[in-house]
């Protein structure tokens, strides 16, 4: 009652009417608000305050729709009154809803509108509430740089006005982009927080909006079960948020198979959101006509996607634009139609290009890609599937160029933005006879495997990741079991044995002749594919017992290039390990690193090596040592890998220091050769695009011209003997990749199985 009372008087500003509003938490209040705030409006035809809180009492009693006039002639008012505060309160709520309509362009003008207001009206409650919202929209337009900025600025602004609430609300805004970037791990912690966050302050909306965003999360990860069980709990209290749970069981039973049940939950959200929330329902369209190719009838699909396609563009939204687009050139792709699905697959990629333009791939820029790579796998396979395109072997590595270890090429640009893409004629030109580089670009349905060498280059279709999932983690495990006790349970030997063929038949075979007459190849992988070692493959030549590895020699390469010709001198030689370790480190001694590291010392000679160990095997005295004054750093020590968090990965040091990715990119390293003799050197998170986000990735950006990394758990004394053969080339004036080839092979005469010779590959950064 005093409240209202104070309201008598159409008071200027929007203090009391906040104020009021606050305390009508119930439906009646609200509507004994809105009566007296029309009264007002009526009574003082000159002010923007009672026409804009009559639209709050409507927007806050979920009657968005009957909000628009009265903020409307709140904005009218505020704007011939000259009242910056007015225009900022009115244009920020009237972007929202046109956000809701789906109306992307008139939302980002109101809130730039209002965001110049608040900023002249100096409210910087104001100005973090627009910036939030306007964050929101530059996430669903694909602008994420900027919308990085905005969300930084409204947090901090609403934390430090005490305004947690629409504080937690920005923090959610910033766990969505990390998800939208890729950067699962991340948006789920920030997630969890959150919601633990809203729930100690009985923010029951919130909650739902992050048990909602969770399943989003799980349903990325293709965990369908946990998925659904998230959705399911999402309150029907909530109608915007009921309906995007309902898109998200939609989308479960899609990827469960289920397409009749799939269909029908997706048609009942496209119908639920058409008013209220336009982009999700055009995203329920979208897997709607997916559901329907799938249930047999693709005519009817591919309409809907034309059609959504048409209207996403007159929106200017660039996500349901290019994901209508490559779902409807993966449905032609379906149908063996490729010179059709061309035009809608370039269109997905162009928009893709743009998004990620404007992000640094070394920050949020790292795994926009993680979600959105197939369009460019699918764009390569549909222009294989055609004789004439085919040919054009240049195109098709552009494309895997624009896909493939953009954070990498743009280091090595100096950070100019100017990223080239791989040049054929270069790599043709830098490849030697007997050389054979092999670069492949994997979707979840379709890969594409381009071959290059001097004399010419080719484009082969091969199977996608779904296909290669399961016999490269049979594979791997197989070829680990003997130094991972942990899988010898799964001992199968002929599904070991078939899952090898498998992974030869599609991913060598295709170029069988090529390979037949090659000595050296150049793997540029893409996604797992990064964790195989191919030298321990089925080799092309017969034998039951013959290894790729017997026949050529094997290098990795992050990217498409002419490869860096690495032999030379490799002194001085830096050699650090057998740190000093607490009885509660929960690492193991390792005996055989003394022996590594003194018998590495007489081959190379004492005036040609530093040696680091025990308590000098630490962080300021690796500072000291001038790194970029060794031509080879050799580490024979313990190290930890992350699969899901590359910050975790790291060189264990001694006192319980560790070598982790943000110091590694700071070494001043000049084409250092580096080896990591330790376990699990060469794991990471592997980034769909980036390859495998941990040491090797960290040793290259910091200037290394190559990276001899372990890709399982390794067995100590069959490392060491490994180590010391490698060296031995090395001294003799081998390159890496012969060096580490022979040093394989006589260790395969020592013990046969690829366990104990097969771990460590060569990570070489191209010329």
């Amino acid at each position: 009652a005093e409240a209202t009372a104070a309201l008598a008087g159409c008071p200027a500003g929007d203090g009391p009417w906040r104020t009021a509003l606050g305390l009508a938490r119930s439906p009646e209040l609200l509507g004994t608000l809105h009566a007296l705030a029309e009264e007002r409006a009526v009574a003082c035809p000159e002010n923007w305050e009672p026409s804009w809180a009559a639209g709050e009492c409507r927007f806050r009693q979920r009657r968005p729709g009957d909000a628009s006039s009265p903020y409307a002639e709140a904005l009218r008012r505020a704007g011939a009154a000259g009242d910056p505060t007015g225009i900022a309160c009115s244009a920020n709520r009237l972007g929202w809803l046109a956000y809701q309509k789906g109306n992307l362009p008139e939302s980002d003008a109101r809130y730039r509108e209002a965001l110049a207001a608040a900023l002249e009206a100096r409210r910087p409650d104001l100005e973090a509430f627009v910036r939030n919202n306007l964050a929101g929209l530059l996430i669903e337009t694909g602008d994420f740089a900027t919308a990085r900025s905005e969300l930084a600025l409204a947090e901090t602004g609403l934390r430090e006005l005490g305004l947690d609430g629409p504080a937690r609300s920005a923090a959610f805004n910033g766990a969505i982009m990390l998800r939208q970037l890729g950067n699962a791990l991340a948006a789920r912690r920030a997630l969890e927080a959150l919601q633990a966050e809203a729930r100690e302050a009985g923010d029951a909306e919130l909650v739902d909006t992050a048990l909602l965003s969770l399943g989003n999360l799980h349903l990325d990860r293709n965990e369908h079960a946990a998925a659904t069980a998230l959705y399911e709990q999402v309150s029907a209290q909530t109608p915007r948020l009921a309906v995007r749970a309902k898109l998200g069981l939609g989308r479960c039973a899609l990827a469960r198979g289920r397409f009749e049940e799939a269909e029908r939950v997706l048609a009942e959200a496209a119908a639920a959101a058409a008013e209220s929330a336009p982009l999700v329902a055009s995203f329920a369209e979208v897997f709607r006509a997916e559901a329907e190719a799938h249930a047999g009838r693709p005519g009817p699909a591919r309409e809907r996607l034309e059609r959504l396609i048409v209207d996403s563009d007159a929106a200017e939204n660039a996500e349901t634009g290019w994901f209508a687009r490559w779902t409807l050139g993966k449905l032609l792709l379906a149908e063996g139609r490729p010179a059709e699905a061309e035009p809608p697959l370039t269109g997905a990629v162009a928009i893709l290009d743009g998004q990620g333009a404007s992000l640094n791939p070394l920050r949020e820029g790292l795994h926009f890609l993680r979600s959105k790579a197939d369009p460019y796998a699918e764009l390569a396979a549909a222009l294989t599937a055609q004789p004439a395109a085919r040919a054009d072997v240049g195109r098709l590595l552009a494309i895997a160029g624009r896909a493939q270890a953009r954070a990498l090429r743009y280091e090595l640009s100096g950070g100019s933005g100017r990223v080239a893409a791989p040049d054929l004629d270069a790599i043709r030109g830098g490849l030697g006879r007997g050389e054979l580089l092999l670069n492949y670009l994997l979707g979840e349905d379709r890969g594409v495997l381009l071959a290059v060498r001097s004399s010419g280059a080719r484009a082969v279709p091969v199977a996608g990741m779904r296909a290669l999932r399961g016999p490269l983690g049979r594979f791997r495990d197989a070829l680990r079991r003997p130094v991972a006790p942990g899988t010898a349970g799964d001992a199968d030997p002929e599904a070991d044995r078939a899952a090898g063929e498998t992974l030869r038949r599609e991913l060598l075979l295709p170029v069988a002749d090529w390979l037949g007459e090659a000595k050296r190849l150049y793997i540029v992988p893409d996604r797992d594919l990064a964790l195989l070692p191919f030298s321990a493959l089925p080799g092309v030549a017969s034998g039951a017992d013959r290894f790729l590895g017997d026949d050529v020699e094997v290098a990795f390469m992050p990217l498409a290039g002419a490869p860096r010709r690495g032999g030379g001198e490799r002194a001085p030689v830096l050699l650090a390990g057998l740190p000093r370790l607490a009885p509660d480190s929960g690492f193991a001694p390792l005996p055989w690193a003394g022996y590594e590291l003194s018998q590495l010392r007489e081959l190379w000679g004492d005036g040609r090596t530093t040696l680091l160990t025990e308590t000098a095997l630490s962080l300021p005295r690796l500072r000291e040592a001038r790194m970029d004054s060794f031509r080879t750093l050799h580490f024979a020590t313990h190290a930890e890998a992350s699969t899901r968090d590359p910050q975790r990965c790291g060189v264990v040091l001694s006192a319980g220091e560790r070598l982790g990715i943000d110091q590694i990119v700071d070494l001043p390293l000049d084409d250092a050769l580096v080896v990591l003799s330790a376990c699990r050197t060469g794991e990471g998170e592997v980034v769909p695009g980036e390859g495998v986000i941990g040491l090797g990735w960290a040793f290259l950006r910091a200037g290394a011209s190559g990276i001899v990394v372990s890709q399982w758990t390794v067995d100590d004394a069959a490392s060491a003997r490994l180590m010391v053969a490698f060296h031995r080339h090395l001294r003799s004036g081998a390159d890496p990749v012969r060096a580490l080839a022979l040093a394989g092979r006589e260790t395969r005469r020592q013990r046969p199985e690829p366990a104990y010779w097969a771990p460590f590959v060569v990570l070489l950064r191209p010329a």
